[in-house]
């Protein structure tokens, strides 16, 4: 299984950030960090006595980037924006654009926007919808390039939406909004 996991990983599949619990007579690989359980609020089936430990697995695209990385395939850097829920086949909106209309959202700087179906975060690759620049022109003097997608709302009626600078590392600010779809 750990082969699998970390295959899944280095390929950028959806990995939500997760602690994987083993039980007691599993031993964790020695190039893993594990730590003992005894804390049933982790989610494991841990209980007086039981000997078992957790795994953090990696946060998948929220984790820091190295050195700076730019552009919507980069798989560091990103911000979590929240689960939105859509009635699926029906179009929807998302962004942190106030200059198009209808405006959506606020943003500041340069951002980039990703969606993942459902509750996980996901790869490049298997995104709903990704978005870099919108178009839409802020007022003169303002450097602002804003994101916003539309998409289909996929058949489980949940995605997750994440955001970032265009550069990992410089300030922005995305203030999320949605046509179609309400966040959690």
């Amino acid at each position: 299984m750990r082969l699998a996991l970390a295959a899944a990983v280095a390929l950028g599949a959806c990995v939500p950030d997760v602690r994987l619990y083993l039980a007691a007579d599993a031993r964790p690989p020695a190039d893993v960090d594990a730590t003992a359980a005894g804390d049933a609020a982790d989610g494991g089936a841990d209980a007086p006595g039981d000997d078992g430990f957790t795994i953090d697995l990696p946060p998948g695209p929220t984790a820091a980037c190295g050195a700076a990385e730019t552009g919507l395939r980069r798989e560091c850097g990103w911000t979590y924006g929240g689960v939105f829920t859509c009635n699926p086949g029906m179009p929807v909106t998302l962004g942190c654009d106030q200059f198009c209309a209808p405006a959506l959202g606020r943003c500041v700087g340069d951002t980039i926007l990703r969606v993942c179906d459902g509750v996980a975060f996901c790869a490049a690759a298997e995104a709903v919808a990704q978005h870099d620049d919108d178009g839409c022109m802020p007022p003169a003097g303002e450097i602002f390039l804003c994101s916003r997608a539309s998409f289909i709302c996929p058949s489980s009626g949940r995605v997750t939406a994440l955001f970032g600078p265009s550069t990992s590392g410089r300030p922005f600010t995305c203030e999320l909004a949605a046509l179609g779809a309400t966040g959690l």
